[in-house]
């Protein structure tokens, strides 16, 4: 997919696991618009492999990583290098997530989604907008908000009728 732009972004990618770090990188680099600067499995090491050219358009960034760095710091030393920041995550950890959501983050995405949805993602967050919540999946925003430990809800009809769900949908009833 080529847009009609002429324009080329520059990217860079934080994740700890190289498998995902290198199909992200290979998924980019067939678009011609994106070029990927650099990639690494933590801040530190993308800000050392950016070296003296720290001039970056827009940062993939994992949630969790191996060196067990915090969301926030990691987003703060981001915007550093650009305001642009969409999170690609296995979003197992409501508590990181949460946290990601008080930060400049512009878009919030699973690994499981396709590539198409995180370029669209990408584009959306270069073109100046951010994901409003309201559009996330109503699954999302429940493992999120409503933690089964401290509020259990025992059937998927109760869940259900708590998001004002209809039982066919995503959607808000």
């Amino acid at each position: 997919m080529t847009p009609s732009s002429s324009k080329t972004y520059r990217l860079a990618i934080v994740e700890d696991h190289e498998l995902t770090r290198q199909g992200l990188e290979a998924m980019l680099s067939s678009y011609s618009d994106f070029t990927v600067m650099a990639s690494a499995p933590s801040v530190p090491q993308l800000l050392g492999a950016l070296g003296k050219k720290k001039k970056v358009d827009l940062v993939l960034l994992d949630l969790r990583l191996s060196d067990d760095s915090r969301p926030v710091e990691n987003v703060e030393k981001i915007e550093e290098l650009t305001p642009h920041i969409v999170v690609v995550s296995s979003l197992e950890s409501p508590y990181l997530l949460r946290q990601v959501l008080s930060t400049s983050v512009a878009e919030v995405l699973s690994k499981t989604q396709p590539s198409e949805e995180i370029v669209a993602a990408i584009r959306r967050t270069l073109g100046g907008s951010r994901r409003s919540l309201r559009k996330w999946p109503l699954r999302w925003i429940a493992i999120l908000y409503l933690n089964p430990w401290t509020f259990p809800i025992d059937s998927a009809k109760s869940w259900n009728y708590m998001l004002r769900v209809s039982q066919r949908s995503e959607s808000l009833v």
